[in-house]
């Protein structure tokens, strides 16, 4: 049988690991400048809408958070929690990535294929070559 300290420790654990699985969503502040932005974009492609940058952050295998605002998309290999100093006049919204869980990422842009190595163009043959152009004496 546990004892109320074996409880009370229990139940501490428990709520500690809780609160380590739950998103921090929407924390409006700044970073404490200790775990810097890896990305900064200031594009109309991610900062016309949150769902943009937060697109942008799933899309990055070490992209853990982001911030919002300010015509600026930040990206962060380091949860919310602990990186941020909460501010209300702060025009940043800070969001772990887990906030946006059914985001779907586009694939990119599969890469078209050029030539192989020692392939050219197919000749045109109505086209004159011009290594057989007449040069001058």
């Amino acid at each position: 049988m546990l004892t109320r300290t074996a409880i009370a420790i229990l139940a501490t654990v428990v709520a500690s690991v809780s609160a380590q699985d739950t998103p921090t969503c929407e924390a409006i502040g700044y970073d404490k400048g200790t775990n810097p932005a890896f990305i900064a974009r200031t594009d109309a492609e991610v900062t016309g809408d949150i769902e943009a940058c937060a697109t942008l952050c799933a899309s990055s295998e070490e992209c853990r958070s982001f911030a919002f605002g300010d015509n600026t998309c930040l990206l962060y290999d380091v949860a919310v929690e602990g990186n941020v100093i909460e501010m209300d006049s702060s025009p940043y919204l800070f969001n772990d990535i887990e906030c946006f869980d059914g985001l779907v990422v586009p694939e990119p842009p599969a890469e078209e294929e050029g030539p192989e190595e020692g392939e050219g163009l197919p000749e045109n043959p109505d086209e004159e070559n011009p290594g057989d152009a007449p040069t001058e004496p």
